[in-house]
């Protein structure tokens, strides 16, 4: 996708060249109307280990536009452009009344969002992680679970993630 382009001024009588519609007009309109985004699911659940951080592995791609998820790289979602991203995250866990859960969206390893709750017995706990964040072109983006019950635990569905690109 190509980056913004600042139009020319015009000035009167001056004609607009293709070239210069094609490079500085129809494309920056092109990047307005057709944002960098995707969606990725997962239709399975995922094992979680017991106090292990852990990336989920998305397995279909909803929609995809500028190649920000690969198969095989099933955990990332990156940024093809630098610019200000929204990071969407659903994600549930099964039953189990020990330990935490946690939940989190990660840039280049780092977390910038994360929910945590107490296990539970007798409530599905899911939860939906929404973060605005600015990403350098080939940042990548993952979202992660964690649990510490005792012992493995998994990831249930729905499990998805959205990344759109806001502005850049």
């Amino acid at each position: 996708m190509p980056n913004y382009t600042t139009p020319p001024t015009a000035i009167a009588g001056q004609p607009l060249s293709a070239a210069d519609w094609n490079a500085k007009i129809r494309d920056s309109l092109e990047a307005l109307a057709k944002p960098s985004r995707c969606k990725v699911s997962r239709a399975a659940v995922q094992s979680i280990p017991n106090n292990v951080i852990t990336p989920i592995s998305w397995t279909a791609e909803d929609y995809d536009v500028d190649g920000m998820f690969a198969i095989g790289a099933p955990t990332d979602l990156v940024a093809p452009v630098a610019g200000l991203y929204q990071v969407i995250f659903n994600c549930g866990f099964a039953n189990a009344a020990a330990g935490a859960r946690q939940w989190s969206i990660a840039l280049g390893g780092v977390n910038i969002a994360q929910v945590e709750l107490p296990g539970s017995s007798g409530t599905f706990q899911g939860v939906v992680v929404i973060v605005e964040q600015v990403a350098p072109a080939g940042g990548i983006f993952t979202c992660r679970a964690f649990q510490n019950s005792g012992a493995a635990l998994n990831a249930t569905t729905p499990l998805s993630a959205s990344v759109r690109l806001v502005a850049r």
